[in-house]
């Protein structure tokens, strides 16, 4: 089985079953290789059911626990309607398998790639061999080749070279074109100010507000905002149905209350919109506590894989109640998990993601006094302003809601000097939010550092 002492020829080399039992055992002996390449392999890029299921067991237990199951834990990670002797027999061989030499564990490390490419080209092959007869499924055998070819190709992604002759051109062409600066405005134009015109790629922005302050309505605002720019729009919803979240978006878009949608205008108008002016909105509900950054991450590749769907912006309602990849005594390590897994999903794939995080009990008493939310009034962690490329206090109390007013305060912001406040106006009954116009009444705009 050993393939120390053995010349391979990359144009000759075969995965054998042999290579692919020692991907496992290599998995199994080694943590390093398992967390920089085992997100890489796929259960399916295994040829023989017994090792699929194996090592599905060992990545499931890995991403729960972070860490590497032992025998008995491996053991009690399959299911018993799958288990047989065969698995039984496998899970003997790899855990008594003696320890994999440094030579050999570097030589599967250099060609686990090559390895999961090659079967997922394979795979691809195989699914579009009865479509090659129809042209018309063409566009589908491509689509097919393609997300093969993209398989396992940037894990080795060691940044961009600024100084290299063909990137220098490349940069200056992105310039011209306003490719790498293209921002999406987030409704508030003085918001839009402090940030260099909106939202970029990469950007994680989040909503600072007390329970009950309007935070999932600020969400509904912003991607709405993004789907009248003809953005595509993913909203996330922890705690309300697709069915509400959809019902805010109609009456934001609209401009009406939740009973106003029920005039028979309101189809056409919103089909006229759809036509003339609006991006693609996906609206997800997702279990609380159990969706975890990582399942946001599979689900919009999944999402793009099947449908061709892929947002441009990601409202996630909200940060604080998604589960963390990893659990800890302490809550506050839990949100800061969460919000480094946001992201890294904004970054990986360059979106703009927006969410929010509740303030602590003293935020509600700070507002009555007349002061502002800022970073110590986080929940429960400080490091959410840390992470986060922009953090925006929502300031409105009981009276402020009765007139209409909110303030927001740049809590954080990695695009410049923070503590910018300005006036927002705000309508509940229509899920409105938007600037603050001088028929509004004055605005008493602050650009004080609080």
């Amino acid at each position: 089985m050993t393939h120390t002492n053995t010349v391979y020829e990359p144009d000759k080399f075969a995965f054998t079953l042999d290579f692919q039992r020692e991907v496992i055992i290599a998995c199994l002996q080694h943590p390093t290789f398992m967390l920089r390449l085992g997100s890489e392999i796929s259960p399916l890029h295994f040829e023989v059911d017994t090792y699929s299921l194996l090592f599905a067991a060992i990545r499931k237990f890995f991403e729960k626990y972070q860490e590497l199951p032992s025998k008995i834990a491996l053991d009690n990670f399959i299911p018993a309607k799958v288990k047989t002797e065969e698995v039984d027999e496998l899970i003997e061989t790899v855990y008594n398998y003696r320890d994999l030499k440094q030579g050999e564990l570097d030589f599967i490390q250099d060609n686990v790639l090559t390895f999961v490419q090659h079967q997922a080209m394979k795979k691809s092959i195989v699914e579009s061999i009865n479509d090659l007869s129809e042209i018309e499924k063409y566009p589908k055998i491509k689509e097919r080749i393609e997300e093969a070819l993209s398989v396992g190709t940037d894990i080795y992604e060691m940044g961009t070279v600024a100084y290299d002759e063909q990137e220098i051109l490349t940069r200056h062409k992105a310039r011209l074109e306003h490719t790498d600066y293209l921002r999406i405005p987030t409704g508030f134009s003085r918001l839009d100010e402090a940030l260099d015109g909106g939202l970029t790629e990469g950007d994680l922005f989040t909503f600072l507000a007390p329970a009950k302050a309007g935070k999932s309505m600020f969400l509904v605002n912003v991607g709405a905002k993004a789907l009248l720019e003809q953005r595509n729009v993913l909203h996330i919803t922890l705690e309300m149905s697709e069915k509400r979240i959809i019902d805010r978006y109609d009456m934001r878009l609209l401009g009406l209350t939740k009973n106003e949608l029920l005039m028979n205008t309101t189809v056409r108008r919103l089909k006229e919109l759809q036509k003339d002016y609006l991006g693609k909105l996906v609206v997800k509900e997702c279990p609380p506590d159990a969706f975890t950054p990582d399942q946001l991450l599979m689900f919009i590749k999944k999402h793009h894989c099947v449908t061709g769907f892929f947002p441009d912006t990601v409202c996630v309602d909200y940060a604080d109640i998604m589960a963390p990849t990893r659990r800890y005594t302490q809550k506050r390590f839990e949100i800061d998990n969460i919000y480094y897994g946001l992201k890294r999903v904004a970054e990986e794939l360059k979106i703009r993601l927006v969410t929010a995080s509740q303030t602590n009990r003293d935020s509600v008493r700070r507002l009555e006094e007349g002061e502002l939310i800022d970073m110590a009034d986080v929940a429960e962690s400080f490091g959410i302003v840390r992470i986060a490329t922009v953090a925006v206090s929502i300031n409105c109390t009981p009276a402020d809601k009765r007139n209409h007013k909110a303030k927001l305060f740049v809590a954080a912001s990695r695009y410049g000097e923070d503590g910018g406040a300005f006036n927002a106006y705000i309508d509940y009954s229509r899920c409105l939010t938007r600037d603050w116009s001088k028929e509004d009444g004055p605005s008493g705009d602050e650009e004080s550092n609080e």
